[in-house]
């Protein structure tokens, strides 16, 4: 993040003629609401108001470390190794106890067609990167005829419109009992004291 160091060069004043100023009020909580795109920002909305009614889940903990949700371009946001363009991503740093240190978010400004996204299928998609980021949840391959949250690739839009209450509810009550697979991690980087790891979500016929 950007530091903005003010120097305040004092001149031969006495302390009688320096102004009194009052203290600095203390930090107010870091919110990543506030480093938004302005497209996505009532999904991350949504998503924090649900974990704010269920204090059981990780996400308020977690909610500190989320540093920015961005929306990119197609070239902005990376393929896999295969070539495989990817819809969004959770990036996210660990220290070597495990421990989340920050996470950040990106997804594609279009639907990988170069239309725009239809608003059920871009809520289902932040809702899976936020889950990543927030929930410590990985991927869950499941069929459409049993919808998860954690799939790793884009369902068609009425699926989420037909099953959104119960996605979102299995998805909360797997992080509760701490239910999470990690399946299709991306280690982008390691070393003795951090871990980046990507979490991609692929468009439907992805990995």
């Amino acid at each position: 993040m950007k530091k903005l160091i003010i120097l305040l060069l004092l001149s031969s004043c006495s302390v009688e003629d320096q102004p009194i100023y009052p203290s600095p009020e203390p930090p107010k909580p870091y919110s990543p609401i506030a480093n938004t795109d302005e497209s996505v920002r009532k999904y991350v909305k949504e998503f924090k108001h649900i974990c704010d009614i269920r204090p059981s889940s990780l996400c308020l903990s977690r909610w500190p470390q989320l540093e920015s949700v961005t929306v990119v371009n197609i070239e902005t946001l990376r393929k896999d190794s295969n070539g495989e363009q990817w819809a969004g991503v959770c990036w996210q740093w660990t220290d070597g106890n495990g421990k989340l240190v920050k996470a950040s978010i990106q997804v594609l400004d279009d639907d990988g067609y170069g239309n725009k996204w239809n608003a059920d299928s871009l809520r289902g998609l932040m809702f899976h990167e936020l889950s990543h980021c927030l929930l410590d949840m990985d991927h869950t391959p499941s069929p459409e005829s049993n919808p998860k949250m954690m799939n790793p690739f884009l369902y068609p839009t009425q699926i989420y419109i037909d099953n959104w209450d119960k996605m979102v509810e299995d998805v909360f009550a797997a992080a509760d009992r701490k239910d999470r697979l990690y399946l299709l991690n991306n280690i982008i980087e390691t070393s003795n004291i951090i871990t980046v790891t990507a979490h991609p979500f692929y468009f439907n016929g992805g990995k």
